[in-house]
């Protein structure tokens, strides 16, 4: 997660990583213990109540909390929040 990022403030904190191969992609994830990820420049990170994604191809993957999944769309949304 993001600096600053509770389970209570309201919003997702959405982070995505760009451009990145296995051995980076492992890299920034054992950097999350240290708060070094945010570092990376193929990092970037959104603040929402709400989020759709749509890949832009077959082949993207979607994660939540780790669990990598091949997906054709996904979307969430805060209980209580407007879009």
């Amino acid at each position: 997660s993001g600096p600053g990022a509770r389970t209570d403030d309201g919003v997702f904190t959405i982070i995505v990583v760009r451009n990145t191969g296995r051995w980076r992609l492992l890299s920034f994830l054992l950097a999350i213990e240290t708060g070094d990820h945010m570092k990376d420049p193929n990092l970037e990170v959104y603040k929402a109540t709400a989020y759709r994604l749509e890949p832009l191809t077959d082949e993207s993957l979607y994660t939540l909390d780790g669990e990598r999944e091949a997906v054709t769309k996904a979307s969430g949304q805060l209980r209580g929040s407007q879009p």
